[in-house]
């Protein structure tokens, strides 16, 4: 009887170790899977972000280059609305002068004539 109960716990024994390093190879199996799987979460996520990165940058390139072309635009505008100011200002100016030199130079030649 205790040979037959030493054969079990020695067949029993077998059986577990055999079931433990099955297991073991399993998780070292699983674990391989895991660290693949997360170093191509990091390379991805490492993309990501400088793609991100780079539309960020892009963004504000364009939108400064579009600052820069408002600004551009507004400069001009104001020039030309200057421009046309001054062009008004300057028909306004010749238009009244004209029709006051006309009058002084009437009045000075009358003025001549009267004494």
């Amino acid at each position: 009887m205790d040979r037959i109960r030493l054969e079990l716990e020695t067949s029993h024994k077998a059986e577990r170790q055999l079931a433990q390093e099955k297991t073991n190879t399993r998780l070292k199996q699983i674990e391989k899977e895991y660290s693949q799987k997360l170093a191509k979460s990091a390379q991805l996520l490492a993309e990501l972000q400088t793609s991100v990165c780079a539309a960020k940058e892009e963004g504000l390139r364009q939108q400064q280059e579009k600052e820069r072309q408002l600004k551009e635009a507004t400069a001009r505008w104001d020039d030309e609305r200057r421009q046309m100011s001054r062009h008004t200002d300057t028909k306004s100016k010749v238009k009244f002068y004209g029709h006051s030199a006309k009058d002084t130079t009437t009045v000075e030649v009358g003025s001549l004539h009267t004494p």
